[in-house]
Parts: structure tokens; C-alpha cells; sequence
């Protein structure tokens, strides 16, 4: 069973990925600022990580950025979920070796899950 970790702030947002997740066979953990998930992150050492950009004590490019210089972290399965459309957010993630950027506003749950299962096969 591949495991995921889902850091997302909005509550009905997290439920509503957690379950489909879940229906689709997934281990899911959750987190609901960036500090909980990068902790989450390196102690579960998950298949992939679904993050948001804009959450609480620490948005997702910090997230990135930290995740990014642990050992195990410089290569786990990141896509990064956001409600920013702006190019230059994008190029941002990108720099981190993200395997791709959604707009939550475009995507449906079963794209994402796809995306997802393509992404950490």
C-alpha cells in the first residue's frame, strides 16, 4: 500500500482528499500547516506528499526549501496543490524539484489521483 502525506489548511479541502485518497487505497496522513507536515514528513517518510502553497507557520516553499536539505527529503515525490495562479509561484516550486504543480481551481479529485498514482508508482 503506497503511503501519502496531504498538507492542506482548509479542513473541508483535507477531508475531502483524505477520503478520496483513502477509497483509492491510500495510507493517508494529514497536516494542516507546514511545520506539522515537514515533521510528519521526515518521521513517516511517505511515498508523496500532496502540499499546499499558502498555509500557516510555514508556507510551502519554506516547506520546500527545508524538506529539500534533509537527506532523505532531497528526493521524496512532491506535487505541489494551490489556489495561486501566478507563473512566478510556479517557477518557484519548480526550482525544488517538484513533479508537478496543480491549481486547485482546474483540477478534479480523480486528476489529481491519477497524477498522484502516476507520480509515485
Amino acid at each position: 500500500m503506497k503511503s501519502l502525506l496531504i498538507v492542506e489548511d482548509d479542513p473541508s479541502q483535507l477531508k475531502a482528499l483524505e477520503h478520496k485518497f483513502t477509497t483509492e487505497g491510500f495510507l493517508v496522513k494529514t497536516a494542516t500547516n507546514g511545520e506539522t507536515g515537514l515533521a510528519s514528513a521526515l518521521t513517516h517518510r511517505p511515498d508523496g506528499i500532496l502540499l499546499d502553497l499558502n498555509m500557516p507557520k510555514m508556507d510551502g516553499i519554506g516547506f520546500l526549501k527545508r524538506i529539500r536539505s534533509d537527506e532523505w527529503g532531497k528526493d521524496a515525490k512532491i506535487i505541489v496543490f494551490t489556489n495561486r495562479e501566478d507563473s512566478d509561484a510556479v517557477a518557484e516550486c519548480m526550482q525544488y524539484n517538484v513533479f508537478q504543480v496543480f491549481i486547485k481551481a482546474n483540477e478534479s479529485l480523480e486528476g489529481i489521483v491519477e497524477e498522484v498514482q502516476e507520480t509515485i508508482r
